[in-house]
């Protein structure tokens, strides 16, 4: 098994989060232009998680494994929020002629309506991060999290356990504040970061230990492909909860399944569908190297960058496809597209950072 700080399968699961959120986002956002007949399905619509979820999950792991082994790790990390920072802000005004031009209708549900109505107060909202149009909010929580990693970096060197406690006190206060509306300034997000910061830290802990390397090595026993199928099993029995909305038997569902607020369903599922996604890698392992693992390899080395990426395709193909009438056919099509110039994409970042580089003479 290899121990590098880099395991590809780490990047494959990367690669099937980004992608599934590139489909979601494409879809849900024709569906609101009217698309008729069934989605493209993803594992989004059969459990009470997201890829969202999964991004978070493995973005703050990936800090805890790379950056937490580096020195001076509080500046890096206050350096990768200030490039994604302008990155968000480059987004932005790539968005923004798509944006312009629409209707009142068209702009609430792309949450745009104050960036039309009143220009400079929304600019101002977007630069202090509780204000930004759809999809451009999951990179907002992005940033304010990996503003607040030097603190968390601060609490884990001196106690894992002071910093997973002070993560899940957070947590629990913004329930507290969900159920009770204490205060309405929580609700500004649409990913609310006191209740998401919990599955950034607690990964980040175990991404600093090189938690991988025990799960898979888990799976690898001659047992592992029974805990993979009993992980399967859950699942699926997820799956068709979800599906009859067996949810709402659960005292205070609204509250455990809430998006914005992290509900501890959520959490659960989301820990289920990747120690079987890892379980699954482990399983596949003949046939890791071909060329469908290698595709989704690429875009998950260059997660942020595709979602960035993602998200103007989204903006680009949806409002295309309902400018021009299109039909069920169009929307295949533009799936397909958008999954295509991901990848591209991915691949030119890819090898733009393996290229050599000369030195100065």
């Amino acid at each position: 098994m290899a121990t590098s700080v880099r395991d590809a399968r780490i990047d494959i699961v990367r690669g099937v989060a980004i992608l599934t959120i590139v489909i979601n986002h494409v879809t849900q956002s024709m569906q609101f232009y009217g698309l008729e007949g069934a989605p493209v399905p993803t594992p989004t619509a059969y459990g009470y998680s997201s890829a969202a979820e999964l991004f978070v999950i493995l973005s703050g792991y990936m800090v805890g494994l790379v950056y937490l082994s580096k020195p001076d790790p509080e500046r890096r990390l206050l350096q990768r929020a200030g490039t994604l920072y302008l990155y968000n802000w480059l987004l932005l005004l790539c968005v923004l002629p798509f944006i312009v031009p629409m209707q009142p209708i068209e702009a609430t549900y792309w949450r745009a309506e104050s960036l039309l109505a009143n220009p400079m107060s929304a600019l101002l909202g977007f630069a202090m991060l509780v204000d930004a149009p759809r999809l451009l909010d999951i990179l907002h929580l992005y940033i304010i999290l990996l503003l607040a990693a030097p603190v968390a970096v601060f609490l884990y060197k001196r106690s894992a356990t002071l910093m997973l406690g002070v993560a899940v006190a957070i947590y629990f206060l913004a329930h507290v504040n969900k159920s009770a509306q204490l205060w309405d300034e929580a609700a500004v997000w649409h990913f609310n970061p006191l209740a998401w910061q919990l599955i950034f830290f607690m990964p980040l802990v175990l991404g600093a230990q090189r938690a991988h390397v025990r799960l898979f090595s888990f799976f690898e026993r001659p047992s592992g492909w029974k805990w993979t199928a009993a992980l399967g099993v859950l699942v699926g029995l997820a799956a068709a909860a979800k599906v009859v909305a067996a949810h709402r038997y659960i005292p205070f569902f609204w509250l455990m399944t809430d998006r914005d607020s992290l509900g501890p369903v959520r959490i659960v599922h989301a820990a289920l569908l990747l120690a079987f996604y890892a379980g699954l890698l482990v399983m596949a392992q003949p046939v890791i190297r071909t060329a469908p693992f290698r595709f989704l390899a690429v875009i998950g080395r260059h997660s942020l960058n595709c979602f960035a990426f993602g998200v103007f395709a989204t903006y680009a193909l949806t409002i295309g496809w309902a400018r021009l009438s299109l039909g069920y056919g169009s929307y295949i099509l533009a799936i397909v597209l958008a999954a295509g110039m991901t990848f591209v994409a991915a691949l030119m970042w890819d090898r733009s950072r393996s290229a050599p580089r000369r030195k100065p003479a």
